[in-house]
C-alpha cells in the first residue's frame, strides 16, 4: 500500500545566500532520495547572528504550527539541540 502524501507551501525569508543555502540542502535532500543515497549532513545555524530565516507555513492550521514547535521545544528540552531528523 502506497503511503499518503503531503504537501505544504512555505515562504522562506532571510538573507538571499542564506535562502539559497536553505533551497540548495533541500534539493540535496530530494536528490539523495532520487539516487537512492543515504547519509547524514550537518547544518549549522547561527541564531543570534545573521542567520535568523524566518519560515511562514501556508496550508497548516495554526494549531498544526503550534503543535509543530511544541514539539520542537520538548525535543530540544530547553537548552539542548536537536540530534537528529531522519527521513527513513
Amino acid at each position: 500500500m502506497k503511503e499518503k502524501e503531503g504537501k505544504v507551501t512555505i515562504d522562506i525569508i532571510g538573507r538571499k545566500e542564506h535562502v539559497s543555502e536553505v533551497l540548495r540542502m533541500l534539493r540535496y535532500m530530494q536528490y539523495l532520495g532520487g539516487v537512492g543515497h543515504s547519509t547524514d549532513f550537518k547544518v549549522s545555524v547561527d541564531g543570534d547572528g545573521a542567520g535568523r530565516i524566518k519560515i511562514d507555513i501556508h496550508n497548516w492550521t495554526e494549531e498544526s504550527k503550534e503543535n509543530l514547535l511544541n514539539q520542537i521545544k520538548e525535543e530540544m528540552d530547553g537548552n539542548s539541540d536537536i540530534k537528529s531528523f531522519g527521513l527513513s
